[in-house]
């Protein structure tokens, strides 16, 4: 056991911090106990990736968020954060706030100063998001472009083909396209920002000349369906309400990347397969319990109920 789990085994290193493989089982735990969505015995099967990566955008926000943009988390917001993460109300009492923290703590199975280490992470997370946001650019370029989606790539020739022989796009996308809303849309994709489009066309879509006919693309992943594509403009445009959500998140991602790529990172968890599994063993155990006592209560009989015949 000490060489299979060594518990002080350090499983991760981000710059100076250490994350030994006690710690992230402990981080395992946190985050299957405190979602229902990984309690079953497929999803459970997640939680090793999700926690390692969770963790490690931590540490990049604990490390590297007020160097690289200045943002910090004061006594007073990280008490806000704080009483806001154990579910009680600012103005609550120390008595009130001890006895919610305490039952916190316990629920998380986390140390302490993990625990502590998540709220501010949290916190640093809000406030960055925040200030990229404030810095994004009034305007982005943006593409609008037509799309036909089929399952094999002899499909997308034949389509383009068929374009280049001089039927209309919007004719062809009917006639062969998968897409759900191709009978309204004639294929058209309204204007997007770059990085916002599926990834198989993404980078065509602003890079090749407005008009120009693509070969057919797939994912970079090499899986997937197949896209004929014509860029029908690009401008320089502001983003819509219904755009922004989508293309905040992406600035923070971005920030995220671009910042762990200075980072040293020393990733000794998602290459070792008998670690994960053996971390994950509890886990998948409790899941598997919890549903076999779900399948037992739908197979359960259920009571009959006899009504008693009406008086005369």
């Amino acid at each position: 056991v000490s060489v299979i789990q060594p518990r002080g085994r350090t499983v991760l290193r981000v710059d100076q911090v250490t994350v030994s493989y006690s710690d992230m089982k402990r981080r395992m735990a946190y985050e299957y106990y405190g979602s229902q969505s990984f309690q079953n015995t497929e999803a459970v099967l997640n939680v090793p990736s999700v926690a390692y990566q969770n963790l490690l955008i931590e540490l990049t926000l604990i490390t590297r968020a007020e160097s690289e943009l200045g943002v910090t988390v004061d006594d007073a917001e990280f008490e806000k954060a704080l009483r806001a993460k154990v579910a009680v109300a600012e103005d609550a009492d120390d008595a009130a706030f001890a006895e919610s923290y305490r039952r916190a703590l316990s629920a998380s199975r986390l140390r302490e100063d993990e625990y502590r280490q998540v709220v501010r992470a949290e916190a640093l997370g809000k406030k960055v998001q925040d200030k990229l946001n404030e810095s994004a650019p009034a305007q982005v370029p943006q593409a609008k472009v037509e799309v036909i989606l089929v399952q094999e790539r002899a499909e997308a020739e034949a389509a383009i083909a068929r374009i280049a022989a001089g039927e209309p796009w919007a004719d062809v996308a009917r006639a062969v396209s998968l897409e759900g809303d191709v009978a309204q849309t004639g294929g058209v994709k309204e204007f997007g920002y770059e990085g916002g489009l599926p990834a198989a066309y993404d980078t065509f879509a602003f890079s090749a000349p407005v008009g120009e006919i693509s070969t057919p693309l797939q994912d970079p992943s090499g899986a997937g369906p197949f896209w004929a594509v014509r860029v029908i403009e690009r401008a320089e445009m502001p983003l819509t309400d219904a755009q922004k959500p989508a293309f905040q998140a992406k600035l923070y991602s971005d920030w995220v990347e671009d910042t762990q790529a200075k980072m040293t990172i020393v990733d000794n968890w998602t290459t070792n397969d008998k670690a994960r599994a053996d971390a994950l063993l509890p886990l998948y155990n409790d899941a598997f319990v919890k549903a076999r006592r779900q399948l037992e209560e739908q197979q359960r009989p259920q009571p009959t109920i006899e009504i008693p015949p009406a008086a005369t």
